[in-house]
């Protein structure tokens, strides 16, 4: 297994996708497995079409009963509708611009239909809803992840594409954490969390895996902006290695807390929150001090598409995960500050 292996050659993407796929930020394998879901929508609990609420998005267990019709409205526009029914009442399933499906379906067998319901007295609607034949699972019937994404590139595809991702990987990611630290405050391992973050089998299964999984990115996150400010630092002055030593410290303490707060189950925004800021504030300080003593004074300019290039990365692989923690939120400006200092 190769995470540093060109988007381009994973199962499904080719040189086209892999040019949009860059545009979100994945270049890599690495990239793919860690960019994640915005959200969830849980599709794996069914109700009766008697049952549907107008205006919700809900999964329906069906049967057709009319074949697909297609009716041309005006250029460019076409409407497909087919019945379909359970137990308690019939269903209306309409799509637009989308032929392909008139061959798709076939009266007396079952299909999971989820979308959006429309509902006028005793007409019942679905529009646009995506299906599975069966017992496939491959867009109902589970929890479905939902990405950051374009229009050019369809969650189903993106989908498809961070499974082949996963398999490829087959839970040979190495452990991040000790065992001792794992079994200590009941972690799972990476490679669970690593595939339940995506797509998990129930809720409970995601909150364990993101549990797991932020512990990891903000010690990682800050650790390796950390070592990236001061790669190039060869000479500190007792000034310099005073401030580095302080900030070691806190973050001890960081880490202390972190690691005592996964075994409590209330929560404690108030007591100390993720030191994104702050360490950006303190590594800006330690930089102009260092860049004193050395006789530096160095300004360059960043280029914007750097500037939203960094930003897009933290917004999407390091804040969202937080869900409802205390994180800080980084914003462009902060990012310019960032790169002006350490580039």
């Amino acid at each position: 297994m190769n995470l540093d292996k060109s988007i381009q050659y994973i199962k499904g993407v080719g040189e086209a996708r892999a040019k949009v796929m860059n545009t979100l930020g994945i270049f890599t394998l690495k990239d793919l497995i860690t960019y994640y879901p915005r959200t969830y929508e849980d599709r794996s609990i069914p109700k009766k079409i008697d049952e549907l609420v107008d205006g919700e998005d809900a999964l329906i267990e069906v049967m057709p009963v009319t074949r697909v019709s297609e009716v041309r409205i005006r250029r460019n526009m076409t409407i497909l509708k087919m019945n379909v029914r359970d137990d308690t009442g019939v269903c209306q399933i309409t799509w637009f611009n989308q032929s392909y499906l008139k061959s798709m379906f076939k009266p007396g067998e079952y299909y999971k239909f989820y979308g959006k319901v429309s509902k006028k007295g005793n007409r019942v609607e679905m529009n646009s809803p995506v299906y599975d034949k069966g017992e496939d699972v491959k867009n109902t019937g589970r929890i479905i992840p939902i990405y950051p994404s374009t229009y050019k590139m369809p969650q189903t595809t993106l989908r498809r594409i961070i499974e082949n991702g996963l398999k490829e990987v087959d839970r040979s990611l190495d452990e991040t954490l000790p065992d001792y630290i794992r079994n200590d405050y009941n972690l799972c391992d990476i490679n669970t969390a690593t595939y339940q973050i995506h797509f998990p089998t129930s809720f409970d299964d995601f909150q364990i895996a993101r549990k797991r999984l932020a512990e990891a990115i903000v010690l990682t996150y800050i650790e390796l902006q950390k070592n990236k400010q001061f790669a190039n630092m060869q000479v500190f002055s007792p000034e310099c290695q005073m401030e580095l030593n302080k900030f070691d410290e806190y973050m001890d303490s960081i880490k202390q807390y972190q690691l005592k707060a996964n075994g409590e189950k209330e929560e404690r925004k108030d007591e100390i929150k993720y030191p994104i800021s702050l360490y950006v504030d303190k590594m800006i300080k330690l930089k102009k001090k260092q860049s004193e003593v050395q006789g530096i004074k160095k300004k360059k300019k960043i280029s914007p598409k750097t500037v939203t290039y960094y930003w897009r990365t933290a917004k999407t692989k390091v804040l969202p995960i937080f869900g409802d923690m205390d994180a800080t939120t980084i914003t462009q400006e902060q990012i310019q500050v960032i790169l002006y200092n350490i580039k």
